[in-house]
């Protein structure tokens, strides 16, 4: 292509070049003084500007160096801050969220998180980087210790440690290697561009010194020199103004050329800056954002410390922590505190039988009806299992009793689930601050104490007195010795006799656990019956009772003697699925037909889950087995389910029959119990049965059979073979029968 000249543009084509070349050979001009003068500044110009570029490479080369070490230092900084949390916790899920993170940066090419005894809590190597597989390779492992020792000895990683402290504690360090390969690259690139620059330069200087000596060129060299000044000191939108079209004019282009890519660059450079200043405000905000979910969890962590997890209720820490406080504000007021300790009567069976998920739903209804039945400024906890407290500030002893009547009446409203009805009762104890104790331990042992004793009476609640310590204390004995007395033959059946009142004959007997201690001596029932049902040991009682009953019967049948033999059932026994099967193992080990077997029951029992107890009570009748209502007329829902019920026999409640000849009300009652009985076909029987009077009374209303002291005391089974052998001589039997004749 020929030389061209078009809009003030030089254009150096091969043509033109090789022009020039042929035009300088034939002047002989590199054999003149110009020539040599030419070559020595050149040489010394190249010399320096070679040098200059060297270094210009040199520092920049510091520089990128100096970016990627203070980058590294930045993120193994940040790093460290938010292991904290990590480290302390031993949380291996949040420390590989920060590997994660820093896998993310294509400078970092492996992080370690080391603990204060050098254990490797989490790591990460990127296997892609050629670096990474030459160390794998030359180990010959995977292990980031063995792996990071030999990168330490390579020039293009950056090994970078920063120790992990909380407060004054060194939790272990943070070890990353930064790659150099973006520095090694980007040092290519400026040391190709700083050589081409060079050679550039170079070669337009040739051209001006070669027209240095035919033309004036002092002012565009100067020049030139201002603008290498001006952008050497960082104005890089410095241009230089030179119009000509000779080789300066060119010259002052390149250079202008020169400077906007170096502007450029420094733009570039500013970006990634603002891009790092960007990445460390995201980490500042990160750390800032994972702080605050700290807060958060240690909130939620200090709710969950110091409430129950089901109701939601203050817990038994929580819940001391109200009663010190409330204690503390009585002593400065000159007031009182009361606290009421709150027990669910038959909630174990309810979980055993009906399962922890309906028990766990009785509880939540249960805490939401505490909660309402109090005044704002008062606090419901739950200690644990069925066990709640109420507490009450500012409170009287009776103004204590009204909130112990209400919580009961919120209480007794059946609680539905799944359109099954269950009926809680509860047990609760009261105590005052400061009456009956001076500090919250104390004072939940006294209502705690206070609270079994209505458990034991089956009263709704007691209040607490120093008496009770004493009874608390031969429980807890006499609990022990039940238990020993199961396995040692201290238990005994007596057998109270019952009167056939139309025959004058013996028909049956109930039987009557009684407790023998080898120090105490006889131990009434009601001091240890209702210890076993709060405890469990029921089970295994009834199940003695049951088997040396059945067994006697059994004998008796042997001695020609035919009775029938009365034993009790509590709550528990008739939430035993497997009840029916081991009665009938006992029927069928001692050959006792079941006819010859009742099985009394309470209305109060029935109710606590009368659609198991259907079931239970169905079974047990469809083997033969009678079953009795006991205590009848005390409960207040069982003549709904009586008609439902597998019921052969109800027995009159000994609270109506002691009075019977004392109030007309108590007549009305025992009269219709009687004809109920007989409209649904049901033997009746009246225990309590003390006076002649009684007797005849009964007589005359035809009550079937009669129970109690005024014919016999409960007797040995001695005694029972000898009182059926003798004739019932009772004058009362010639006055019945006279009656009834």
């Amino acid at each position: 292509m020929p030389y061209t000249e078009d809009n003030n543009n030089i254009d150096f084509t091969p043509a033109r070049g090789q022009a020039v070349s042929m035009a300088l050979h034939d002047t002989a001009w590199h054999k003149s003084l110009t020539f040599k003068f030419s070559i020595i500044i050149i040489t010394l110009l190249g010399i320096l500007m070679g040098m200059s570029a060297y270094f210009n490479y040199r520092n920049d080369i510091n520089k990128l160096n100096a970016q990627l070490l203070a980058k590294g230092e930045s993120v193994a900084r940040l790093t460290a801050l938010a292991a904290v949390e990590g480290v302390l916790a031993f949380d291996s899920k949040e420390l590989d969220k920060l590997m994660l993170y820093l896998n993310k940066e294509d400078d970092i090419v492996y992080a370690v998180i080391y603990s204060a005894k050098n254990e490797n809590l989490t790591s990460f190597v990127d296997t892609s980087k050629p670096i990474i597989k030459k160390a794998i390779s030359w180990v010959g492992s995977n292990k980031i210790k063995d792996i990071a020792a030999f990168l330490k000895t390579s020039k293009s990683i950056e090994g970078i440690k920063y120790p992990v402290i909380y407060g004054e504690f060194n939790l272990g360090y943070i070890e990353i290697g930064m790659s150099r390969d973006s520095v090694i690259e980007k040092t290519s690139r400026l040391l190709y561009q700083k050589l081409i620059e060079t050679v550039l330069l170079i070669f337009i200087l040739c051209i001006a010194i070669y027209t240095v000596f035919r033309i004036s060129t002092i002012e565009p060299i100067l020049r030139l020199m201002q603008g290498l000044r001006r952008v050497s000191v960082g104005e890089f939108d410095y241009h230089v103004d030179i119009v000509s079209q000779n080789e300066f004019g060119n010259l002052a282009r390149s250079f202008n050329t020169m400077v906007d890519e170096l502007q450029q660059v420094h733009k570039e450079k500013d970006s990634a800056l603002l891009q790092l200043e960007d990445l460390n405000n995201e980490l500042a905000l990160d750390v800032e954002a994972r702080s605050h979910a700290l807060t958060e969890v240690n909130k939620e962590l200090e709710y969950i410390a110091m409430h129950d997890s089901l109701t939601q209720l203050p817990n038994r820490n929580s819940f001391f922590i109200e009663i010190d406080t409330a204690i503390k504000k009585a002593k400065r007021n000159k007031t009182m505190v009361g606290l009421i300790m709150m027990d669910l009567d038959s909630f174990k069976e309810i979980n055993e039988t009906k399962g922890h998920d309906i028990g766990d739903e009785i509880l939540i209804a249960i805490a939401n009806r505490l909660k309402k039945s109090i005044r704002g400024n008062d606090c419901v906890g739950r200690l644990g299992g069925d066990e709640f407290v109420v507490l009450i500030d500012n409170v009287s002893e009776q103004h204590l009793k009204l909130v112990a009547k209400k919580v009961m009446s919120e209480i007794e409203p059946a609680v539905i689930i799944a359109e099954e009805k269950y009926y809680i009762s509860a047990s609760m104890g009261l105590a005052l601050y400061p009456n009956h104790a001076q500090t919250p331990n104390d004072l939940l042992r006294c209502a705690d104490i206070a609270m079994y004793k209505s458990k034991e009476r089956k009263d709704d609640f007691t209040i607490y007195n120093s008496t009770l310590e004493i009874t608390r204390t031969r429980h807890i004995d006499l609990l022990g010795g039940l238990k020993e007395a199961l396995q040692s033959d201290q238990l005994f059946l007596e057998y109270q006799p019952k009167i056939d009142i139309n025959q004058g004959i013996v028909s049956g007997v109930e039987a009557l656990v009684r407790w023998q201690h080898p120090e105490r001596g006889i131990i009434p029932p009601y001091e240890f019956i209702s210890l076993a049902e709060n405890t469990g040991l029921i089970k295994p009682l009834t199940s003695w009772v049951l088997n040396e009953a059945i067994k006697q019967n059994a004998l008796w049948n042997e001695q020609g003697l035919k009775l029938s033999v009365s034993v009790n059932l509590s709550t528990i026994n008739l939430e035993e699925e497997s009840l029916p099967e081991y009665i009938q193992s006992l029927l069928d080990k001692y050959k006792l037909p079941a006819g010859q077997l009742i099985l009394e029951v309470t209305e109060t029992t029935i109710m606590v889950n009368p659609n198991l107890a259907l079931g239970i009570l169905t079974k047990l009748h469809e083997m033969g087995i009678y079953i009795s209502i006991d205590d009848f007329g005390t409960g207040y829902s069982s003549l709904a389910y009586l008609h439902k019920l597998p019921v052969d026999e109800v027995k009159i409640d000994r609270s109506f029959v002691l009075m019977l000849n004392e109030a007309d009300m108590n007549k009305s009652i025992v009269r219709s119990i009687i004809e109920l009985g007989h409209n649904l076909l049901l033997s009746v029987v009246a225990e309590g049965v003390e006076d002649l009077e009684t007797v005849l009374l009964l007589a005359r209303l035809k009550c079937d059979v009669i129970q109690g002291f005024y014919f016999s005391k409960p007797l040995s089974a001695a005694g029972v073979s000898q009182f059926c052998q003798e004739p019932v001589a009772h004058e009362s039997f010639l006055n019945v029968s006279s009656f009834n004749a």
